[in-house]
């Protein structure tokens, strides 16, 4: 009896890292590729739509043809790098750096027992002043107490005995430090690149690398702000056609050693 020719079971379990860029319109090219930091999953997953034909002959109507229709493919990465960056593509925003700076008797309403948001984060060096002629201090720890991140009012103390009920008009000053800021749902969608620097830890660590020409990122679907684990972003969305690329294939392509 002649044995079938066996060949060899190819492994894989993937690692590496993985880049992402905003694409040329023209080129199709990535206009720089950024590292996302340590990413624990990427996947693809194809897609198609088919239509099947019914045979009218046998009494049956067995599927006689199928055919597909349309054919696409989605995206999905899984994040532990919460930077500016990454929190920017998956909540449709900007990402700015404010410089450190300082506010200088800057009016709010307080009320007494309420804490005061300020309009930065990592405040020091806070003055509360009487809102009429910014002439007058009020005394820390007495009037009102100070955090990293706001003031607040106490039940008792000048400013609290000065609340009637409709809030007591103040000048704050204070310095503030270096800080993120992202703003959500202020951009449109955007086309990104994808470049997978990956290896097989199954087979020796072999190079393996995957180029997605063309994402559309979905909005993040949850941003958890409270949590007992280590936070993640999840990108979802879809491999588009692109339609620059001139040969090959105009979704992906895997390289591998």
């Amino acid at each position: 009896m002649t044995q079938a020719a066996q060949i060899a079971t190819e492994y894989y379990m993937g690692q590496g890292m993985v880049f992402i860029g905003t694409k040329d319109a023209t080129t199709g090219e990535p206009q720089g590729l950024r590292h996302l930091g340590n990413v624990t999953s990427l996947a693809t997953t194809l897609k198609t739509s088919v239509i099947e034909l019914k045979e009218a002959m046998t009494g049956t109507r067995g599927t006689a043809k199928r055919l597909t229709t349309e054919v696409g493919a989605g995206f999905s990465a899984t994040l532990e790098s919460l930077n500016k960056e990454n929190l920017a593509i998956a909540l449709r925003g900007e990402a700015t750096d404010v410089a450190g700076s300082t506010v200088v008797k800057a009016t709010y309403k307080v009320f007494k027992g309420s804490v005061v948001k300020l309009a930065h984060i990592g405040i020091s060096s806070v003055s509360v002043y009487d809102g009429a002629t910014g002439l007058t201090a009020y005394t820390v720890t007495e009037d009102y107490t100070v955090n990293s991140n706001n003031i607040s009012i106490p039940l008792t103390g000048d400013i609290a005995t000065a609340d009637s009920g409709t809030g007591v008009d103040v000048q704050i000053s204070y310095t503030y430090a270096a800080q993120e800021k992202i703003e959500a749902f202020t951009v449109g969608e955007k086309e990104y690149y994808v470049y997978f620097e990956g290896l097989n830890t199954a087979d020796e660590n072999k190079a393996v690398v995957v180029e997605i020409y063309k994402v559309a990122m979905d909005p993040l679907k949850e941003l958890a702000l409270i949590n007992d684990k280590q936070a993640e972003i999840v990108f979802e969305g879809s491999c588009l056609l692109d339609s620059t690329r001139a040969t090959g294939s105009k979704y992906f392509t895997v390289k591998k050693i």
